[in-house]
């Protein structure tokens, strides 16, 4: 099976659909293997003072690195197919000073996890 492959669909458009395992290691690092035709891998951990073993990006980290990917791929498939002229060119599109804040204390029942985001 391919990493991605189309699905059912999702009212009129076909959906795709990624699995993931995730495994474990050292009480709460996380390894995720992305199961497809070509297998990638991802480790979280968390620093040394949360409890981890600061030997990967934490999740919160590997969560904001997707988000900024998956704006990366669509300004570059903006500026190919939609902006495409002969005379543009675009070798390299950044999302420069990118910040986001949580609060520490993670999220209580009694409240939402608010994750601030700006870039």
């Amino acid at each position: 099976p391919a990493t991605q492959h189309i699905s059912p669909r999702l009212g009129n458009h076909l959906a795709m659909r990624y699995r993931l395992v995730a495994t474990s290691f050292g009480g709460v690092g996380c390894t995720s293997t992305i199961r497809g035709a070509v297998r990638h891998t991802l480790q979280t951990d968390l620093p040394t003072q949360m409890g981890g073993g600061d030997s990967a990006a934490q999740p919160i980290e590997a969560l904001l690195a997707s988000l900024l990917g998956c704006k990366v791929a669509t300004a570059h498939y903006v500026a190919r197919h939609l902006w495409a002229r002969p005379h543009n060119r675009f070798e390299s599109i950044e999302f420069a000073d990118v910040e986001a804040v949580r609060d520490p204390r993670g999220a209580p029942p009694d409240r939402h996890t608010v994750l601030s985001l700006s870039a």
